[in-house]
């Protein structure tokens, strides 16, 4: 492959159009990626860096299987194609099912939770969310209680999922 160095090797490749087999989203490419190395490591977490070497692995496999019941969750919830699903959540294995999950079903929505509760509202509100996605009660994560009294505002949201955090801690802390 030729480098990348000059404004006209750029218009040389955007003249070539995209290719025919290009994947439409981030769902068709984890699926073909399924397909393609179905026990390759996805996606791996942990909690903090104390949790390093105790991390968790998703293959390809098993990472579309959690996307497949994402999206089915979300279409028994209703959500369609013009449907938007926000997220308000911190950097979870949820998160990424989500993510995926939303584009595959309809409209995906970042919402960042270190906003203030009343602009997180009122962005749901702007947003038209259906469907909102955030973490439940934690020790110190406030996200749902701070959340929660402020959604009055967001009239289309039919819809909160609560992500349960304590499954992702390991041992007797569970």
């Amino acid at each position: 492959m030729k480098p990348v160095a000059t404004l006209a090797d750029v218009l040389a490749i955007e003249a070539e159009g995209q290719p025919a087999d290009i994947p439409a989203g981030a769902y068709e490419m984890i699926r073909r990626s399924a397909g393609l190395a179905p026990d390759a490591p996805a996606l791996t977490f942990f909690m903090n860096a104390e949790q390093f070497g105790q991390s968790e692995t998703w293959s390809y496999r098993e990472l579309l299987r959690r996307i497949n019941q994402t999206a089915n969750a979300l279409s028994r919830l209703g959500v369609g194609k013009d449907d938007v699903v926000a997220y308000v959540l911190p950097n979870l294995p949820e998160t990424f099912f989500t993510v995926f999950a939303a584009e595959a079903t309809g409209i995906v929505a970042a919402f960042n939770p270190l906003l203030e509760p009343a602009a997180l509202a009122g962005l749901l509100a702007a947003a038209r969310a259906k469907v909102l996605v955030t973490v439940g009660p934690f020790p110190s994560v406030d996200i749902w209680a701070r959340l929660r009294p402020e959604l009055a505002v967001a009239p289309t949201l039919e819809h909160v999922v609560l992500i349960n955090m304590s499954e992702r801690l390991l041992g007797p802390a569970r």
